[in-house]
């Protein structure tokens, strides 16, 4: 018995209230597969790979910070041994000179796509125009065709008069 009684308060110990400690929640071996498909089982191995997820992007989160930070003291304090005043005016004037450049090829696109605009428009007035001229002359031809059928309808009740 007293040594049951141990290992039950070892248990007891490792747990708080019944719940597993944080540490043992985000360790991915503490993962415990449910033996049964019980409700309390799917909750806790639901709770655990939720508490690993989060875990992994606050790890995610503070290591990109921490690069930013580091990149961002890189570039603007001046770390002695990296970079001194002659060096950070060069990386500057490199990076407003590629500025300008991409300023001025995004302006050389702006024209070309106006220019493509003007084209599309002359296009479209073009068609818009050959489609009227056509939908007119559909137009006069049904017109022509509506005399015709009416003078042969007009000659054909002159040849056979009704009551006769």
């Amino acid at each position: 018995m007293p040594r049951q009684a141990k290992a039950a308060q070892a248990k007891k110990s490792n747990k708080t209230n019944g719940r597993k400690r944080k540490s043992e929640v985000l360790n991915p071996e503490s993962i415990e597969v449910a033996t049964s498909d019980t409700d309390e089982g799917i909750v806790l191995i639901a709770k655990q790979v939720a508490a690993r997820s989060q875990n992994q992007q606050q790890k995610l989160r503070k290591n990109q910070q921490a690069a930013f930070l580091e990149e961002i003291a890189t570039i603007n304090d001046g770390i002695p041994g990296m970079f001194d005043n002659r060096e950070r005016n060069r990386l500057v004037q490199n990076k407003l000179l590629r500025l300008r450049e991409l300023l001025l090829r995004r302006d050389e696109l702006d024209a070309a796509l106006m220019q493509h605009t003007l084209d599309l428009d002359k296009l479209m007035s073009a068609a818009q125009r050959s489609l009227r001229t056509v939908v007119q002359t559909r137009k006069d031809e049904l017109l022509v065709l509506r005399k015709v059928l009416m003078n042969n309808t007009n000659a054909q009740t002159d040849d056979n008069p009704v009551g006769h």
